[in-house]
């Protein structure tokens, strides 16, 4: 039974340029006996910077990140940027643009190789920033067999497996999982195990809000077994419009944060547009 781990710590960019690093999105992907489970978190946390004044080290932290996406007849799940600095646009944007380009018989290997070749095709100019600032997993089954794949280009490592399971930080569920539990049973355990290990590694601030949970049947139709991804935001205009109209809650350490928030937010919106 093959189990690999990989401890990953990422930048994210929220105004334009890198502030700072977001902290331990946990994603789990694993082989079941009826299917691929895949499993994330959904909060991002921006470190403290020099825009915000609080003394804590979170400037603010927010939940409902999509971190798995459906493309086509596979799967992906990122940990990485949240909005391109280059195009201000987040990862959603790009895969609703892939989707409308490719062939849906597309298999996940092909697809794999086949999304990193379309953004630097079609966004040349996001493409090295894409690339070196994500960590990327793919899922589903290709010839019958269940398929995970890992890319890292900053860490140099691609990962190809037909069984067992990876995750992006040493959890709980390393240690329970079966291949003979259904998606179900291992969602069960995912979820737990994200939420313990955010509260056991004092990340809770970085890690939790909704689990997201997705069930890849071996005829690649998907299911969402947990928190089905209710949001559309595609830009960093989506995001601060999401904000100012009640439709996204941000959680700030004290109201000096909030403010900064908010000019930065309708600055943006009046420079770039509503």
């Amino acid at each position: 039974m093959l189990k690999i781990l990989f401890l990953i710590i990422l930048p994210v960019t929220l105004y334009g340029q890198a502030d700072s690093n977001i902290h331990g999105s946990l994603i789990i992907m694993a082989v079941c006996k009826d299917g691929i489970m895949v499993a994330a978190d959904s909060r991002g946390a921006l470190n403290k910077t020099k825009d915000y004044p609080c003394s804590d080290s979170i400037s603010y932290y927010f939940d409902t990140i999509q971190k798995i996406h459906i493309i086509n007849n596979w799967v992906i799940a990122n940990a990485g940027n949240a909005v391109f600095s280059q195009q201000k646009n987040f990862l959603a944007y790009y895969i609703s643009q892939y989707n409308k380009a490719t062939n849906n018989n597309t298999t996940v290997l092909m697809g794999a190789d086949g999304f990193m070749r379309f953004i630097k095709k079609n966004y040349s100019d996001v493409y090295d920033e894409f690339y070196s600032s994500n960590v990327l997993f793919f899922a589903g089954y290709e010839n019958n067999k269940p398929t995970l794949i890992y890319i890292s280009q900053t860490k140099g490592q691609l990962l190809v497996t037909h069984s067992g399971t990876i995750l992006s930080e040493e959890c709980s569920f390393y240690n329970q999982y079966n291949p003979n539990y259904t998606c179900l049973q291992a969602a069960t355990i995912a979820e737990k195990s994200i939420l313990n290990y955010a509260k056991q590694s004092g990340k809770t601030k970085s890690i939790g809000g909704p689990i997201m949970i997705l069930k890849i049947a071996p005829n690649n139709t998907f299911s969402w077994i947990k928190n089905e991804p209710k949001s559309d935001r595609k830009t960093l205009s989506d995001f601060y419009k999401d904000y100012l109209n009640g439709k996204l809650k941000i959680r700030f350490p004290c109201t000096e944060n909030k403010k900064v928030f908010e000019i930065k937010a309708k600055n943006w919106l009046n420079k770039y547009g509503k």
